[in-house]
């Protein structure tokens, strides 16, 4: 297929809807980019500690929040 074709079926595919949106998948330590995202949750009160010593054992938490 040539670039114009597959050009053309792209853009009609997003005139259709049935492509919506493209979405980066980026490496942040390549980059040299920070990555931070902030949960808050709701737990009730006598099961918090265990939340929060269980969330910090995931891969990538620095911080329970406790």
């Amino acid at each position: 297929m040539s670039p114009n074709t597959v050009r053309n079926r792209i853009d009609q595919l997003e005139t259709e809807g049935i492509i919506r949106g493209y979405h980066p998948e980026i490496d942040y330590e390549a980059a040299i980019l920070p990555l931070r995202v902030l949960f808050v949750c709701t737990a009730p009160p006598t099961e918090r500690s265990d939340l929060a010593d269980s969330v910090i054992d995931v891969q990538g938490v620095v911080d329970s929040g406790r």
